[in-house]
């Protein structure tokens, strides 16, 4: 098993990102970590992920608050993430509504 970073965003403050190709003999994924302390455009990432040709899972804190994972309300950002994830057709499991925080 091999790894290699394939993208790594620690410049910007407002938008972290790290993306590992992860090798096997018989498999390869990417994973993408994203943090992003004050939520995001959709359009600071599509270009990362359309480039990418491997299955493919996203983790971080994207700090997008909408009902589906646990919040209140819902923003126009976290509408157009959850929109874009749809059309993806990234998979997102039941327990994708677990939230670290609650106030």
């Amino acid at each position: 098993m091999s790894g290699r970073v394939i993208f790594e965003n620690s410049q910007d403050p407002n938008l972290e990102m790290l993306a590992l190709e992860i090798r096997s003999y018989t498999f390869t994924f990417t994973i993408v970590n994203i943090y992003a302390p004050h939520g995001f455009e959709i359009n600071q990432v599509q270009k990362i992920f359309c480039n990418l040709k491997t299955p493919t899972s996203i983790f971080g804190d994207f700090n997008l608050h909408h009902p589906f994972w646990g919040g209140k309300t819902s923003t126009p950002k976290s509408e157009e993430f959850l929109d874009w994830l749809n059309q993806s057709h990234f998979f997102y499991p039941e327990y994708f509504n677990a939230h670290s925080h609650h106030p």
